[in-house]
């Protein structure tokens, strides 16, 4: 009998020890796998200068874009007012929302 009790506190004690070892060993392997890691290593991409003209043309051109996006998402959400589909036509609807309002502040701002 006294042995199978100090053979379950021995059971428990590895598995314990077990995950102490894992713990420990997980944080060392964290920390290592990090400090290779070197801040001044990153460089961020270089600045491009864009005259008035490319300016005008790149916003012209994301502009377009916005207005052709949100087009297919109302031709997507036309289709969902048709099909009856609530939950498509709630968030369809928000997020042509969404699109007018960037695409109103975009051509204010140009």
């Amino acid at each position: 009998m006294e042995f199978r009790r100090y053979l379950r506190l021995g059971s428990v004690s590895v598995l314990v020890l077990a995950g102490l070892c894992a713990g420990v060993l997980g944080v060392a392997y964290a920390q290592d796998r990090l400090s290779f890691m070197d801040e001044d290593a990153v460089e961020p991409p270089p600045e491009t200068v864009l005259t008035p003209a490319e300016m005008e043309a790149s916003a012209k051109e994301i502009i377009a874009r916005m207005e052709t996006e949100h087009k297919a998402v109302n031709k997507v959400l036309d289709k969902s007012k048709e099909e009856r589909d609530v939950v498509k036509v709630l968030c369809l609807d928000d997020k042509s929302g969404q699109m007018e309002s960037a695409r109103t502040a975009a051509n204010e701002r140009w």
